[in-house]
């Protein structure tokens, strides 16, 4: 999937969906029976979400914008689940400094957006 429909993705809506299923409250829905099977294997897929993240979020302020209105799954606790699981499956230093900054950058968008927006009604 490209850049530009990954991106597309996320300003629809759909920013979290994925590390939702994966690392938040709904994970315990998520079932497999046979890992192998179907090539499932959600250690990977969470530090490759993760990644992509931390890649689309190298592009600037329109990336944590986009992740920050995303009010169907965006949630702050999310990026800390998903920290906590990358530190979890000992994924490198990097990978989760870089995603941690991320994250509380995506969250002062976020806080930014509702005061301002709070500030414009009055």
């Amino acid at each position: 999937m490209s850049t530009v429909v990954l991106k597309l993705n996320f300003a629809n809506g759909n920013s979290c969906r994925a590390i939702t299923w994966q690392v938040g409250p709904k994970k315990k829905n998520l079932k497999v029976k046979n890992f192998e099977e179907f090539q499932f294997r959600p250690r990977e897929l969470v530090a490759n979400i993760c990644r992509i993240y931390i890649h689309l979020g190298e592009d600037g302020d329109s990336f944590c914008q986009a992740v920050s209105r995303d009010g169907r799954s965006y949630s702050h606790t999310l990026f800390e689940q998903a920290e906590l699981v990358l530190c979890k499956i000992h994924e490198s230093a990097d990978v989760i400094a870089t995603f941690s900054e991320l994250g509380r950058k995506i969250w002062v968008t976020a806080l930014v957006t509702f005061y301002v927006t709070l500030l414009i009604q009055g």
